[in-house]
């Protein structure tokens, strides 16, 4: 994922399409938490802010679950569109 990020940021590599296909309980939120992780402490992005857009209260739930039990970077959680657009 990481690389395939920074290949489409070279010009290496088209982003036209997704980044990982996951099955139910097959460790989808660890994946992005990790791989969110990567990218914020990787250099050539220079700083970037990272969106995990979820469309379920129980996505929301295990997110904030495990991204707290990681000793890593706290997310910012954002409530609704016109909070979303104030940060941006």
């Amino acid at each position: 994922m990481v690389n395939r990020v920074i290949k489409n940021l070279k010009g290496e590599e088209e982003k036209n399409k997704g980044l990982v296909w996951h099955w139910q309980g097959s460790g989808k939120t660890l994946t992005m938490i990790f791989a969110a992780n990567k990218l914020f402490y990787t250099e050539e992005l220079e700083n970037p802010t990272i969106f995990f857009i979820i469309d379920r209260i129980d996505l929301e739930d295990q997110l904030y679950k495990e991204f707290y039990s990681l000793d890593i970077v706290e997310p910012e959680i954002i409530g609704e569109v016109a909070e979303l657009k104030e940060v941006l």
